[in-house]
């Protein structure tokens, strides 16, 4: 299985301008992995780093704790957090910006103190998002019954008196709130240049391919690539490239010193290019200006490429990048103390 590995990343390393190659972690020595794994941090809950599939039950957990203490606010984040259909999600948001503020418009009305269960658009918009119903008690609303011509019907209603300021306080919340999503440790790490040659090989969950599956695609590629080179024109190999950079979920990215270290950093395929910046300004020794230049495209990154993602930019799944001071003459000495103390192997 090695080998066929090694062999589909050496097939891939013509279109590739990164320093990595794809291997089951398990099959390569310590030494020569360019990092373990791929680490998340979610500062509101803890300090913790750990894999992404662990952070979802930490988080749920956090927010039922939230909930015996601030229900509306873990409401409100259950709403943003917890739902995967984002388009759902603003929809429901909508819906329950309409019931308030129809409240607050209209305090005394009935019509807009009741909310029946068996609605169509309570049943299809609000009911099935995480957090919603939450929400509407936070604000006031309880279980109750109406008594109709038809019979009795199930609803929640607002009854008596409510606090407007706790209203006013909850649509704040459902119109600002960030949701709770880990985010990808960067990692940084200083390597001398001759631990960034041996460290070339990324781990399986960079990229969502099995094992199985990467013999298969070796095994094709082999088997086309004499007879389909020749003939592919250049919108043809964009698009191979396309494909191949599709099965990567991060970027693993090293920015050379002019002192020949390299200060390395974890970053997702959807991170922009000023994030490229703003990883390298936290990690220097004092404010420098410069440029980065990409060997492989022989292009200098330019600041109007800063909102671009990394995938956009071709920046994965490995790439170098140098670092080129402004002010040549300025001190050698780049990055921060810490950074340089810690200096370590993976």
């Amino acid at each position: 299985m090695k080998a066929a590995e090694a062999a589909l990343a050496r097939l891939d390393r013509a279109g590739n301008m990164g320093f990595a190659e794809d291997v089951n972690s398990a099959d390569v020595p310590e030494g020569q992995m360019a990092v373990r794994s791929v680490r998340f941090v979610c500062p509101a809950i803890s300090d913790e780093m750990l894999p992404a599939k662990l952070w979802r039950p930490r988080i749920v957990q956090y927010l039922t704790d939230l909930s015996k203490t601030d229900p509306g606010l873990a409401a409100v984040l259950k709403i943003r957090t917890l739902n995967s259909n984002q388009e759902a999600v603003e929809e429901c948001v909508q819906i329950l910006t309409t019931y308030l503020k129809n409240v607050l418009s209209n305090p005394t009305d009935p019509k807009y103190r009741v909310i029946k269960l068996s609605n169509r658009i309570f049943v299809e918009k609000v009911q099935p998002i995480a957090g919603a119903l939450g929400f509407l008690e936070a604000a006031g609303f309880v279980n109750s019954v109406k008594i109709e011509s038809d019979g009795v019907v199930e609803t929640l209603a607002l009854d008596g008196e409510f606090s407007v300021e706790n209203v006013e306080m909850l649509l704040d919340a459902l119109r600002t709130a960030e949701p709770l999503f880990p985010v990808v440790f960067r990692d940084p790490i200083i390597l001398k240049p001759q631990e960034a040659k041996e460290k070339i090989y990324l781990p399986e969950d960079f990229y969502d391919l099995t094992a199985q599956e990467l013999t298969v695609m070796y095994k094709k590629r082999v088997q086309k690539q004499q007879e389909d080179e020749p003939l592919m024109t250049k919108a043809m190999r964009e698009k191979k490239e396309s494909n191949h950079l599709a099965k990567y979920k991060f970027s693993l990215l090293r920015v050379r010193f002019p002192d020949t270290s390299f200060l390395q950093g974890t970053f997702t395929r959807y991170d922009t290019q000023k994030s490229i910046r703003e990883f390298i300004d936290s990690c220097l020794r004092e404010p420098l200006r410069y440029s980065l230049y990409c060997p492989h495209s022989k292009n200098t990154l330019s600041e109007k490429d800063d909102s671009k993602t990394l995938y956009e930019l071709r920046l994965i799944p490995s790439v170098v990048l140098h670092l080129i001071p402004v002010d040549p003459k300025r001190s050698t000495i780049y990055l921060q103390p810490d950074l340089l103390k810690n200096a370590k192997k993976i």
